[in-house]
């Protein structure tokens, strides 16, 4: 079938439509390539944000994880500071 097209392209459609044709080809493949690049900056962009976003969130999860557990043992009469063995 792709045989077909291309003999219908190249007897019936003039040399310089097809010349414009493969120019515009063209562009839309160096447009494709520089999307592309865009595509995986912005990817690792994302990644690199998302990652500093979930590590933050983690070390602050942490934090108020251990703030809530000392507000627990503090409530419940614990000494929150270990004593030093002598």
């Amino acid at each position: 079938m792709n045989r077909i097209i291309q003999d219908y392209i190249i007897l019936y459609i003039p040399y310089e439509l097809r010349l414009w044709n493969f120019r515009i080809v063209k562009m839309n493949r160096k447009v494709m390539q520089s999307s592309r690049k865009v595509t995986q900056s912005f990817k690792i962009y994302l990644c690199e944000t998302l990652r500093f976003t979930l590590r933050n969130s983690a070390v602050k999860k942490k934090q108020d994880i251990s703030l809530r557990n000392s507000a627990v043992k503090k409530k419940a009469g614990f000494n929150c500071v270990t004593p030093i063995p002598v």
